[in-house]
C-alpha cells in the first residue's frame, strides 16, 4: 500500500513538473532585419528609408519594427504555404508610394499580410501597381 501512495505521488509530481515546465514556454518569436530604400507606410505607420529590425510575435499577431522609429503592425492575416521559397518583404508600388502588402518567410512556412489604410489603398488602387521583393534576413534560423 506504501509502494502504491510513493509511486502515485512520484507521478503527480512528474505531471505537474511537465505541466509547469509547458505552461512556461513561450512561442518561438522570428527576428530579422531589412532594409527599404525609399518611405514606406507599413499599416499607419510610415518608414523613412534605412536598415530595420523586427520581431514577429505570431501568438498576439503583431510585429514590432525598429530603426528610426520604432512601430508596432498589427497582422492582418497569415496564411501558411508551402511554395514560400525566399523570405522578402512585398511592396507595393505606385508614383513613388510604397506600401508593405506583406511578409514572406521561407523558413515558417508562412506569409503574413498586412491591413493598408484606405487613403493609401485608393491611391495605390487607381493604376497599375509595381510589385517589389524587398530580401529579409533572419537571425537565429
Amino acid at each position: 500500500m506504501r509502494k502504491l501512495l510513493l509511486g502515485s505521488v512520484g507521478v503527480v509530481a512528474l505531471v505537474s513538473f511537465l505541466t509547469a515546465g509547458f505552461a512556461g514556454a513561450k512561442p518561438r518569436e522570428c527576428v530579422g532585419d531589412f532594409t527599404l530604400t525609399s518611405e514606406t507606410r507599413w499599416g499607419t505607420a510610415i518608414l523613412p528609408p534605412g536598415h530595420y529590425t523586427f520581431e514577429l510575435d505570431e501568438a498576439n499577431d503583431l510585429i514590432t519594427v525598429r530603426g528610426q522609429n520604432r512601430a508596432v503592425i498589427f497582422v492582418s492575416r497569415h496564411d501558411e504555404d508551402n511554395r514560400v521559397d525566399s523570405n522578402a518583404l512585398i511592396l507595393a508600388s505606385r508614383d513613388g508610394k510604397h506600401v508593405v502588402r506583406a511578409l514572406r518567410l521561407a523558413s515558417e512556412r508562412k506569409v503574413f499580410f498586412f491591413a493598408v489604410p484606405k487613403e493609401t489603398l485608393k491611391a495605390v488602387a487607381q493604376g497599375p501597381v509595381l510589385i517589389e521583393r524587398m530580401p529579409v534576413t533572419l537571425n537565429g534560423n
